[in-house]
């Protein structure tokens, strides 16, 4: 591994690839590796090794680094691991029409929490939003936003979730996208499918 522009040649006496990397990140490599205890060669390797492993489940470097970020939002956010099949026995208790609503205010204002943490602390907080979904553990089968002209779209599709799980899970995307500036304009709810369309509050603002 040699400092200079990025590129490669190959050492064909031991098999090996000589790397050409950035000062910028092979300072960053060493320091990081001094904090670990190892040599930035070693370093290196189980970065390498990790990324390929990530790689071969589907997550891409790029994509890697979000959900590194997403885990610790998660973490920030004190979140915790609870089974899906606990998770639908403790909503199944709450009967009272007053119980439920309170709970669903609460899903709403954890939800204007998480966004308006996401949108202060990441560039793009649509899509990073979009990953946290995703890695929620609502067995959602497809989740995908679209922009235009200021407006968004949000759909969320489950083919597993009760009517309960999709209430709940709409009252936290809502606040989640009123925390981060979006007002929701038109929504279709039905179970294990949630539409929402919304505008941008500063975009409206400014114009």
């Amino acid at each position: 591994m040699k400092r200079g522009k990025m590129g490669n040649n190959m050492d064909s006496s031991k098999g090996k690839r000589l790397i050409y990397v950035s000062e910028d990140i092979l300072q960053k490599m060493e320091t990081a590796a001094k904090k670990e205890g190892m040599s930035v060669g070693r370093f290196l390797q189980e970065a390498l090794t990790g990324i390929i492993k990530a790689n071969d489940l589907g997550c891409t470097p790029s994509k890697l680094k979000e959900m590194l970020q997403i885990l610790q939002t998660q973490r920030n956010f004190g979140e915790v691991i609870v089974p899906r099949s606990i998770f639908v026995q403790f909503m199944d208790l709450v009967v009272d029409d007053q119980e439920r609503e309170k709970l669903l205010e609460q899903w709403y204002e954890c939800g204007r929490w998480h966004g308006t943490y996401i949108n202060r602390t990441f560039d793009d907080p649509l899509t990073v939003f979009k990953l946290f979904l995703e890695s929620m553990g609502w067995d959602l089968n497809e989740v995908e936003v679209k922009e235009e002209k200021g407006s968004i779209m949000l759909i969320c599709i489950s083919g597993t979730i009760s009517s309960k799980e999709t209430e709940m899970l709409s009252k936290f995307i809502e606040g989640a996208l009123n925390g981060m500036d979006h007002s929701i304009e038109k929504k279709d709810i039905m179970t294990g499918m949630i539409i929402l369309e919304c505008t941008n509050e500063r975009l409206i603002v400014s114009v």
